[in-house]
């Protein structure tokens, strides 16, 4: 960690071994710097190994058959992102990735088989935080361009406004959100619960337009939660086989006993 004027260093590294797998080293660095016109800037460079499944290594069984002699996962990432404030409530950020996951391991529902391949994808990431008139706006919006490869939307998009309340000399504080959730350009996976694996199907969907509605109330540790899900009955499905077609409703609560 090294403070400069007008920007900061942040870094680190170290070093993973596997038995059977490999050694491969992590390392990680963050500069943070103020730019002209009150922007905030960052960049970040991610470099590290993520380990095998064992059921990937060791799956014992004659249908299903193992990777073999597997090779270390790495994930690498690169990433800018620009921020700056607007007044004193609204921050707008925009942000520039690209990452890569060498030697991921998948599962081939034909063949009966793990094995491992490369993914990557890049994109821009954009959020709007504010607090206009003492609400809650926020907005995160994400373009992938390689949707399919990565198992992420081309489009995603989830806005979220939010109406703090409190009363009862503010012993009793609520909050109610209306949240739209756009997904446009997707492609669903398809989810093997024997071996606890995704895998992309050829089931192209676009435009899902969601709706929900929801109101928390807080009492001292405990918050009551009302949520109305699906409004605009949308038949979608995230998941093959895993469809969410009419409007739902729940509730509850969350008590914190011990803190």
């Amino acid at each position: 960690h090294i403070p400069v004027k007008s920007s900061e260093l942040i870094f680190g590294a170290g070093y993973h071994y596997y038995q059977n797998i490999g050694h491969r080293p992590e390392f990680n660095f963050n500069w943070k710097m103020n730019l002209p016109l009150d922007l905030d800037s960052r960049i970040s460079l991610v470099s590290k190994p993520q380990d095998l499944p064992l059921a990937a290594l060791y799956w014992k069984s004659d249908s299903i058959r193992t990777i073999g002699d597997g090779e270390m996962p790495m994930r690498k990432s690169l990433s800018w992102q620009i921020s700056r404030k607007f007044f004193s409530q609204t921050r707008i950020k925009v942000e520039p990735f690209y990452a890569r996951f060498n030697s991921a391991w998948s599962f081939n529902p034909n063949g009966s088989r793990f094995y491992q391949r490369d993914f990557k994808n890049s994109g821009l990431s954009a959020s709007l935080d504010s607090r206009p008139l003492g609400l809650i706006l926020s907005d995160e919006f994400t373009w992938s361009t390689k949707p399919g490869e990565s198992m992420m939307p081309e489009f995603n998009n989830v806005v979220k406004l939010g109406i703090p309340l409190a009363i009862f000399n503010r012993a009793l504080k609520l909050r109610g959100y209306a949240i739209y959730h756009f997904i446009g350009n997707w492609q669903q996976v398809e989810f093997f619960p024997f071996v606890n694996q995704y895998t992309k199907t050829n089931l192209e969907k676009v435009n899902y337009h969601l709706l929900d509605f929801k109101i928390l109330a807080n009492v001292k540790s405990a918050t009551l939660f009302f949520v109305w899900e699906n409004m605009l009955s949308e038949d979608y499905a995230i998941i093959e086989g895993y469809f969410e077609v009419y409007r739902q409703f729940r509730f509850g609560v969350y008590w914190t006993l011990f803190n």
